[in-house]
């Protein structure tokens, strides 16, 4: 679980140019909960399909992740956004926004993911 913008920007500059997932949730919300518990399912036939899928989530209720939520336009839970970090013209690494899954969709996620990892390889 991602605590402020801090701890989020140290964690996305170890994945240069690699697609993560941040998935805006809360302990209170019954779809974040399921979209969680599916995703640390490795038996399961569509999570197994994304084995290599870098998530982070981030928990809309803490007061240290309000301005990620303003960042990345947070409107509803649960709330997937896939994002890379590529350098900008200056050199230095800038988040690029690649795709977005509003509610509790695992195939779309599944869609999503296949297609974004087959144009980042």
């Amino acid at each position: 679980m991602i605590i402020g913008e801090e701890e989020l920007n140290n964690i996305l500059l170890q994945y240069p140019n690699e697609v993560i997932l941040l998935i805006f949730s809360a302990s209170w919300c019954g779809p974040c909960q399921r979209l969680k518990e599916k995703l640390k399912d490795e038996n399961d036939e569509i999570i197994s399909q994304m084995k290599d899928l870098k998530y982070l989530i981030i928990d809309i209720d803490e007061e240290e992740n309000e301005n990620i939520c303003k960042i990345y336009q947070v409107s509803s839970i649960p709330y997937q956004v896939f994002i890379t970090l590529i350098p900008n013209e200056e050199g230095d690494l800038t988040v690029k926004v690649l795709d977005k899954i509003l509610g509790y969709d695992i195939v779309g996620l599944l869609s999503k993911y296949k297609k974004l990892i087959k144009i980042e390889n």
